[in-house]
């Protein structure tokens, strides 16, 4: 019994044969998500309804829009929606209109280039 235990000490726990070791293990996970990879962050930023329509430059009933059809990632606090910032930009970039609002007068016009 005692020598068993000592084996399996020495032996990887690992499912994934090609990770030897938990530390090396990405903190994100690719998504396909409309043709284009979509990396899950480990420590998202959640923003207000209101935080989120400023940023964006559009109304808040844009944003509750994208909520509905499942489109931006949300949670509820104590009564108060909360959404994600990527998935608010991904959203805001979907449509034509939401995309330059957000370009042109949004968070968008601070930032040159954005990440894929």
């Amino acid at each position: 019994m005692q020598e068993e235990i000592q084996q399996n000490q020495g032996k990887q726990t690992s499912t994934d044969p090609g990770l030897e070791n938990d530390a090396i293990k990405p903190k994100t996970r690719g998504k396909k998500r409309r043709g284009a990879i979509i990396k899950e962050v480990s420590d998202p930023i959640w923003l207000s309804l209101s935080e989120g329509s400023n940023l964006g430059s559009v109304n808040k009933k844009t944003i509750r829009r994208g909520i509905q059809s499942q489109e931006i990632k949300y949670k509820i606090i104590k009564e108060r929606y909360f959404v994600e910032l990527s998935s608010l930009v991904q959203y805001l970039y979907s449509k034509k209109k939401l995309k330059n609002k957000f370009l042109s007068s949004g968070l968008g016009q601070y930032v040159k280039e954005w990440r894929k």
